[in-house]
């Protein structure tokens, strides 16, 4: 978490309740919470690099299988390599996936500077892609602004993000159009529902994030 141990403890402490509460009653967390849809958008993630290989027909193959899988929604990673190399494996991410899914980009908060960012951007405009996630640090409210304002592209931030309060300037200032939110990080289950109502009450989406171990 950006903030520190205490609030991903303070999420440990918070889960744990919600899963013995759970348990007691013999409910999942989608009940508890007032379940609204028995279905949910899953997003593929591809294009980590990995040891032994992370060239084109790789990241081909891993969104290949993602297809096959029934994956309908996608994000890829850029940022390691160059612009022009970030602009191919988009590319090539838009011919698998087809026209019509959603594709998103993980830059890892890896732009060194916002001409960076823009030069980077400029390159995956004919993509349509459906938001950049981190380009910046979610701490750099105005460089994020002026990278969303600047390339028009949708940007999303907030994974590492503590406590609801944390994600206000961010929606006040309309720095963000996707709040990223992890349950793991932001105090848990209470902490995550109280971020998606201060997003769904300013109109904007949330693009749930977990670290799965």
């Amino acid at each position: 978490g950006g903030q520190g141990l205490v609030p991903v403890a303070i999420s440990a402490v918070d889960l744990a309740l919600w899963d013995i509460l759970g348990k007691r009653l013999n409910a999942p967390l989608a009940d508890l919470l007032g379940r609204h849809s028995d279905s949910v958008l899953v997003c593929g993630v591809a294009g980590y690099t990995r040891h032994g290989g992370n060239g084109l027909a790789d990241l081909k193959s891993d969104l290949e299988t993602l297809v096959a899988e029934g994956i309908r929604s996608f994000k890829l990673t850029i940022g390691a390599d160059s612009p022009q190399r970030d602009a191919e494996r988009v590319a090539l991410a838009r011919d698998v996936v087809g026209p019509e899914a959603p594709l998103a980009v993980d830059a890892f908060r890896s732009f060194r500077n916002l001409d960076d960012g823009l030069r980077r951007l400029r390159l995956l405009q004919p993509y349509d892609l459906a938001f950049v996630e981190d380009p910046f640090s979610d701490m750099l409210p105005s460089l994020l602004a002026d990278l969303r304002r600047r390339s028009g592209m949708l940007v999303s931030v907030g994974e590492n993000l503590s406590d609801h309060r944390s994600y206000r300037s961010l929606v006040s200032a309309k720095t963000v159009d996707v709040i990223r939110c992890d349950a793991t990080v932001v105090g848990g289950v209470r902490e995550f529902m109280a971020v998606s109502a201060l997003a769904s009450a300013s109109g904007m989406e949330v693009a749930p994030h977990v670290h799965p171990h």
